[in-house]
């Protein structure tokens, strides 16, 4: 479709924060709209209850930044590239995104090995898998705490829905 004499184009990308995440491509402006895929002011919300999963909340980010945003490289220096615009927090571009997913990435592989060395979820939040992103990404307190979101890796990586 056309906004503004510029071509939208929506994508579907469910199973990330929820069954019902899209990303929104403004082509001739070089803008994407992620909505609640990317939240660069703390860890992504896995809506477990509504679908979602770490899985594809990874599977989302990787989509994002090989098929819709364009990195300002060679000249990191200059402006460029694709603006990310997310459903909450500040404006971005690829070299950000691509920092939020491999620290999504560093957290799920650290919790996949303690599941596979057969540790409970009390064991897995006690050893701190966040450590290191904590102080940019956790909340102890909020709507959104770093615990519920250790909470969603350890069930999304153990397929249990509740």
């Amino acid at each position: 479709m056309y906004v503004n004499d510029d071509a939208i184009q929506v994508i579907r990308q469910t199973g990330a924060h929820s069954d019902s995440d899209i990303m929104v491509l403004f082509r001739k402006a070089d803008i994407v709209v992620t909505g609640d895929i990317v939240d660069l002011r703390q860890f992504p919300v896995i809506d477990r209850a509504r679908g979602g999963s770490i899985q594809r909340e990874l599977e989302a980010l990787n989509r994002l930044l090989t098929e819709f945003v364009v990195p300002n490289i060679p000249q990191v220096l200059k402006p460029g590239g694709t603006m990310v615009v997310p459903g909450h927090g500040y404006v971005s571009d690829y070299a950000e995104v691509v920092e939020y997913r491999d620290m999504l990435t560093v957290i799920t592989d650290i919790i996949q090995r303690m599941i596979e060395n057969g540790m409970t979820l009390d064991q897995v939040k006690a050893a701190n898998p966040t450590r290191g992103y904590r102080g940019r990404y956790g909340h102890d307190t909020g709507p959104w705490t770093t615990d519920m979101f250790v909470e969603a890796i350890y069930q999304s990586l153990k397929g249990s829905h509740s």
